[in-house]
C-alpha cells in the first residue's frame, strides 16, 4: 500500500513496480500506470523501475480538468494544460465511448472542448470516465483517466 499524503494539497508523484499495488492519494497526486488500484490520485505517469526513486516529472505535464457540463447532446470539458500540445478527450459511460474530441492547447491557458455525443439521444446526468491524452511536441504521450460526475 502506497500513501501519497506527504503533505496535504501538495503534488506528489509515485510509482508502483511489480506485484499488486494499491495507492491512496489526493486529487493533486500522480501515480504511474503500473499501479493496479488507485484511489483519489490521477493515473498517468510512466511506469517506474523497481528500486527507482519516486517519479516527479509527470505531475507537471498533466491536463487538469476543472469542469464537465452537459446540454442536450453535448458535453463541455473545461481544463488547463501546463505544456503546449494536442489534447484528446475521450468520454466513456458503462465502458462505451460516447464522445471524443481533440484540440491544440497552450500552456497555462484554460480551454473548453465541446464534444458532441455519437448517439442521437440527450446526455443524461451520471458518472462518466474521462480520459485525457496529451501529445506534446517532445513526442512523449501522457494519459490520465478520472471518473467525473455530470449533473
Amino acid at each position: 500500500m502506497i500513501g501519497c499524503a506527504h503533505s496535504v494539497g501538495a503534488r506528489d508523484a509515485d510509482y508502483c513496480g511489480s506485484g499488486s499495488d494499491a495507492v491512496t492519494g489526493d486529487g493533486g497526486d500522480v501515480v504511474a500506470g503500473d499501479c493496479e488500484s488507485v484511489t483519489g490520485a490521477i493515473v498517468g505517469g510512466p511506469a517506474g523501475a523497481p528500486g527507482a526513486p519516486a517519479v516527479t516529472g509527470p505531475a507537471d505535464r498533466l491536463v487538469r480538468v476543472a469542469r464537465v457540463t452537459r446540454a442536450a447532446r453535448r458535453l463541455r470539458v473545461t481544463a488547463v494544460s501546463t505544456i503546449r500540445g494536442w489534447v484528446k478527450v475521450t468520454v466513456r459511460r458503462h465502458g462505451r465511448v460516447i464522445a471524443t474530441g481533440r484540440r491544440w492547447v497552450q500552456p497555462g491557458q484554460r480551454f473548453t472542448l465541446t464534444l458532441t455525443t455519437r448517439s442521437q439521444r440527450r446526455v443524461r446526468a451520471g458518472r462518466f470516465m474521462l480520459t485525457t491524452t496529451l501529445h506534446p511536441a517532445s513526442g512523449q504521450v501522457w494519459t490520465s483517466s478520472q471518473r467525473v460526475r455530470v449533473r
